[in-house]
């Protein structure tokens, strides 16, 4: 066929300019977007010294990556401190092959073409104008590398050209390449299974990886490994002090601990760090207001939606502590807000109900607790709460209903248990009664309301020692408790021990004088009949 003359040079070089051009639009809108996220890291952050010793050992690096594929990681961190004798290692490497690339051109052109691909397409993602935490990617090498085996394609034929057993040993040297790539690769796939697994190894890999440390914990947290959680972001603020993630982590992690007052310490170190971190706003509201400090939360949950107007748990927690203050028109307009923001959100629906419910308003709570269970309909909160607004409205079938509903979806639900005992008493089955109240005190020790109707139940049964043993138990847990202490009075009266039983009612009387008098005459009128326990 017809051979066409070879190009002059300046033509070649303007037949580029179009493509030359778009690349440069391309990394100049990189740049702009990444600036506006403030992901540049500015040179009094990392000198132009580091970021071309960084450059030169990522070079060397990749070739390492490309060659030899394993302890590959998700991040690679920075190290502003380089040792130098790695420095002139890669840089003695990079100027060693570039020379005898040049030196054989004219004989081997493949090597020029790949060397300057894989030098030249590595330029914008090398670290010299540096985007995020990284000194190197693997993602970045996918295109890069294909200079390498351009050189390898190219090179390995020329370097075997004159052997004997040229083909096969070409068949059988990439059938070994490309199994060792696929069993490499089946390795590789398996580390992407979960978080934990590939935070773990990306550790185990890597030096100093505060990132990786971080997102183990995240991961850890998820899966409720809460311990082993707080040890990684301990490690990942070893390692970076003034890493925020991890302070608003471990903030988060010890909420869900309940250690509450150490968690304001790491949630406010996240503030100080990052006053406009608007979710560590919102935690250090639940951290505070689980302390009882409603004051302060309210202004942290304030300042969330000044940052955040469409926070939709911050106007919901917001709604949660003004309950707490009493403030129940406050929190229905707070999670008003929260409703008009996301209509589905369910937290908002069931906090509504709860208002309602505390308000003594249960068919308005009924309403919204059916909205909650529409968009989630086996919540056990939502119908164990549905259930206790029928109890308040002495709508016994419909409350036993909801109750078995919350107890299918959570048998371990102490509030359904507690309740459907207090039902089955009223009904009679002593001995269901019985089964749910003791499931109800076992789940929550300190469920007092349980726990009399416990001793109740005991006493129809006859077994005033076990009754009395409940009733006691109750009134430690709740000294206030008017009808246990009758009770108590009661049964030691009735049992002869009128010593203890006179000891109960002068406590009583220092509370409640008109009770105590009450319960005086009933106690004559018992002994007058005769009445037995």
């Amino acid at each position: 066929g017809m051979t066409l003359p070879p190009k002059p040079l300046p033509y070649l070089i303007w037949e580029k300019v179009p493509m030359l051009f778009l690349s440069a639009l391309s990394c100049a809108i990189t740049y702009w977007a990444q600036q506006a996220g403030t992901s540049v890291l500015p040179f009094s952050v990392f000198p132009i010294v580091s970021r071309f010793s960084n450059a030169t050992v990522a070079y060397a690096r990749y070739i390492e990556k490309t060659i030899y594929p394993l302890d590959l990681a998700v991040f690679y961190p920075l190290d502003p401190s380089l040792p130098a004798g790695h420095v002139a290692a890669a840089a003695l490497l990079l100027v060693a092959v570039t020379f005898l690339v040049f030196k054989n051109w004219r004989t081997y052109p493949f090597l020029v073409v790949g060397w300057l691909w894989f030098l030249g397409t590595l330029v914008p993602v090398i670290g010299l104008i540096q985007v995020g935490g990284q000194s190197m990617a693997d993602r970045y090498s996918y295109i890069p590398m294909v200079g390498l085996l351009i050189i390898a394609a190219w090179g390995t034929p020329s370097l075997i050209a004159n052997w004997r057993y040229r083909a096969p040993v070409l068949a059988s040297g990439t059938a070994l390449i490309v199994t060792a790539a696929a069993l490499l690769s089946w390795s590789q796939i398996r580390l992407w299974e979960n978080s934990i697994r590939l935070f773990t190894h990306t550790v185990a890999v890597t030096q100093n990886n505060y990132l990786a440390h971080n997102n183990l914990g995240n991961a850890l947290s998820q899966a409720g490994r809460f311990q082993e959680a707080l040890t990684s972001f301990d490690r990942a603020l070893e390692i970076q002090p003034r890493l925020v993630d991890a302070h608003y982590n471990k903030g988060s992690v010890l909420i869900k601990l309940n250690r509450f007052d150490a968690a304001v310490h790491w949630l406010e170190q996240a503030i100080e760090i990052c006053p406009d971190y608007v979710d560590a706003h919102n935690n250090l509201g639940l951290a505070l207001s689980s302390l009882g400090r409603n004051k302060e939360a309210e202004s942290h949950y304030l300042e969330a939606l000044r940052l955040n107007p469409e926070f939709v748990e911050a106007h919901m927690n917001l709604g949660n502590t003004l309950v707490n203050e009493g403030d129940y028109d406050g929190a229905a307009k707070s999670y008003s807000k929260a409703l008009r923001i996301q209509p589905n959100h369910f937290g908002s629906h069931l906090n509504q109900g709860i208002l309602h419910t505390i308000q003594g308003k249960f068919e308005n709570a009924l309403a919204f607790y059916e909205k909650a269970l529409a968009l989630d309909p086996t919540n056990s909160t939502a119908h164990s709460l549905m259930g206790e607004a029928f109890f308040k409205l002495q709508r016994m079938d419909a409350a036993e209903k909801s109750f078995q509903k919350a107890l299918q979806s959570d048998p371990n639900s102490g509030k359904a248990h507690g309740y459907l005992g207090r039902i089955k008493g009223f009904q009679g089955h002593i001995d269901e009664a019985l089964s749910h109240l003791n499931s109800a005190v076992n789940l929550n020790p300190g469920d007092s309301d349980s726990r009399f109707h416990l001793g109740i139940a005991y006493a129809s049964q006859q077994n005033f020692q076990k009754a009395l043993s409940i009733f006691l138990e109750t009134l430690r847990l709740s000294p206030d408790n008017l009808p246990a202490r009758q009770n108590i009075i009661m049964i030691y009266w009735l049992s002869g021990d009128q010593e203890s039983a006179f000891r109960e009612l002068e406590i009583l009387k220092k509370t409640n004088a008109d009770a105590a008098h009450q319960l005086l005459g009933r106690m004559m009128r018992a002994q007058k009949e005769g009445v037995k326990p």
